[in-house]
């Protein structure tokens, strides 16, 4: 599974794609695999399960970034391996077996009101 998008990043926020996304237990909570890009120059990857999140890949730097542009972002997961892929670049590969299966979804964290993201060309690709 595989999910695509052209991702502008706006004022103050952090936006990606998320994969394997679901209820939790309560159904009240979310479970999810997510990185993340921000406004400037830096990811960051998490899972969260029922809520809980745990950090992946703590927020870095990355020349594969475009600061203040359109930027192409992509997560696969096959089994319990999970890519991250920035303008066609595979900047974080990690290990998980937490979540074995969901949606693929779009992820936002905001950290002022005036801050979004803009998504376009959404492609989402299953296994055959």
């Amino acid at each position: 599974l595989e999910i695509s998008a052209d991702l502008l990043i706006l004022g103050d926020s952090r936006a990606g794609v998320a994969v394997r996304y679901d209820t939790g237990t309560p159904s009240d909570t979310r479970n999810y695999y997510t990185c993340w890009i921000d406004g400037a120059d830096q990811y960051g990857c998490f899972v969260s399960v029922n809520d809980r999140w745990t950090t992946l890949q703590e927020p870095i730097r990355n020349k594969a970034i475009k600061p203040g542009d359109v930027n192409r972002v992509a997560m696969r997961a096959a089994g319990n391996k999970i890519t991250f892929i920035v303008n066609g670049v595979e900047i974080q590969t990690f290990t998980d077996s937490q979540l074995p299966d969901g949606r693929p979804a779009l992820y936002l964290e905001n950290f002022s009101t005036e801050a979004g993201a803009i998504y376009d060309n959404v492609v989402v690709t299953t296994p055959k």
